[in-house]
């Protein structure tokens, strides 16, 4: 089993921390933490507080009635739903002052056009906020319920969910990555990562300290 020794990020107020754009040791040193003793347990507690669980947060339940009227919010989409009622007076009127010709399409035709392609755009946008909430869930289903972590000198089996950014974790082949991490030591020559669940890509991801 090879191990795979990793640093968590802030994952709050940390717009300015790149820790790709930096080495291992102004990594640690950003995080305020030693890498052979980790953090204490009392700065975790501090740092638990602060930045709270380690986790992803439970989106608030929308209606479908609500996310219905979200479809209609883009003003786009409300200039093409006053296109369509524009073009439908505009059609009665021309009819009843006698404007059409007996070949001519019905008035109806033109502006209900327009509120078909509405309704195609809204299903299509329901159709993505269901498929983000079910990413949503995969991710939640996906990440490691436990965790090795380096506190006080030695290593510790916890809740994931309990980590926080400075923490060192500990993780061996197959293991679910549990948190946002910087590489700070690799035991193989070869480790690559499978992210398709937030890239896409289909196939794995070579890694190392100095390419994450």
């Amino acid at each position: 089993m090879k191990e795979h020794v990793t640093a968590t990020e802030p994952a709050k107020n940390a717009s300015d921390f790149k820790p790709h754009e930096q080495t291992v040791q102004e990594t640690l040193a950003t995080l305020d933490v030693d890498r052979t003793t980790g953090l204490s347990q009392k700065t975790a507690d501090i740092r638990l507080s602060r930045y709270g669980l380690n986790e992803l947060k439970e989106p608030e339940k929308e209606s479908l009635f609500a996310k219905i009227l979200e479809q209609f919010e883009d003003p786009m989409v409300r200039l093409l739903l006053i296109a369509a009622i524009i073009s439908f007076i505009i059609s009665y009127l021309s009819h009843q002052h006698g404007d059409f010709a007996d070949g001519d399409l019905p008035i109806w035709i033109e502006p209900a056009v327009i509120v078909l392609i509405l309704i195609a755009n809204g299903l299509i946008g329901l159709y993505q906020d269901y498929n983000a909430e079910k990413s949503i869930d995969m991710l939640k289903k996906l990440q490691s319920k436990k965790c090795m972590t380096l506190r006080d000198s030695d290593w510790h089996e916890i809740d994931s969910k309990y980590l926080v950014p400075g923490d060192i974790v500990k993780m061996t082949t197959g293991e679910k990555v549990p948190a946002d991490c910087r590489l700070i030591q690799v035991a193989s020559n070869d480790l690559k990562i499978d992210q398709s669940i937030l890239t896409g890509e289909s196939f794995t991801v070579e890694k190392s300290v100095d390419k994450h």
